[in-house]
């Protein structure tokens, strides 16, 4: 018939024609199983009378996405966590140091069942990092603001300043001003991905109290007619 049977070149090894009626009773997966020796898509030919039985192809799991809020602390030094899920999976997580948020960590193997022997998908942790009553993370570094009194700040003094791995003890100068900052070295974050931690800066804030005694009134008049003023400017 012209258009629908394919006549073999000359010298085939089965010669005659080959008609594409010829596919009726022949499936695909017959095709395969011939020629591979196994079905296609999962198909294969099985016993009592040439009955097939279907598979589908092996696919891998979905991969799921869940938020994981830690601390500051937890953020800057690293450490585990451990996780349970609503059909009573637990997970112990490994946080690496130097995480913000945004960041993600992947835990292979974890997310959703496959089908048909298919691998397992991927857990995703979407890092949040919660915010800190006393630090503020600036980059590697952390900003804690130091109070101190009028005192410490015109003759200088040695304070507790809390850090992230417990307290120091800070000199402070002679005469620093409010808003003036120092720096702790290697106090800050630490990542596997720098060569050294951040630091821990100090930001120096002087308090007086919201109702002098008489020795700050006094102390005050006295400085008034000094001749130290705090809003020189200089004009070019």
């Amino acid at each position: 018939r012209p258009g629908r049977t394919w006549q073999q070149q000359q010298g085939g090894p089965a010669g005659g024609n080959f008609s594409y009626e010829d596919f009726s009773d022949f499936g695909l997966g017959d095709l395969f199983q011939e020629i591979f020796g196994g079905g296609f898509g999962g198909a294969a030919r099985g016993g009592g009378g040439g009955a097939r039985r279907s598979q589908g192809f092996a696919q891998r799991g979905s991969d799921r996405e869940m938020a994981l809020t830690i601390s500051l602390v937890e953020a800057a030094r690293g450490g585990e966590r451990a996780l349970e899920f609503s059909d009573g999976k637990r997970l112990t997580v490994k946080i690496p140091a130097g995480v913000e948020t945004g960041s993600k960590i992947k835990l292979s193997g974890q997310g959703d069942a496959g089908a048909n022997g298919g691998p397992a998908g991927d857990l995703i942790l979407a890092m949040e990092v919660a915010p800190h009553p006393s630090f503020t993370r600036e980059g590697l570094d952390v900003v804690y603001r130091l109070a101190i009194t009028f005192p410490e700040a015109v003759l200088g003094a040695e304070v507790d300043v809390p850090t992230l791995d417990g307290k120091v003890v800070m000199k402070i100068p002679k005469g620093i001003s409010s808003g003036q900052r120092l720096k702790l070295t290697g106090k800050g974050i630490r990542s596997p991905r720098a060569p050294k931690p951040g630091d821990q800066v100090v930001e120096v804030q002087i308090k007086i109290p919201k109702v002098p005694d008489p020795a700050y009134i006094e102390a005050a008049e006295k400085l008034a007619t000094a001749a130290f003023s705090a809003r020189e400017e200089s004009v070019s």
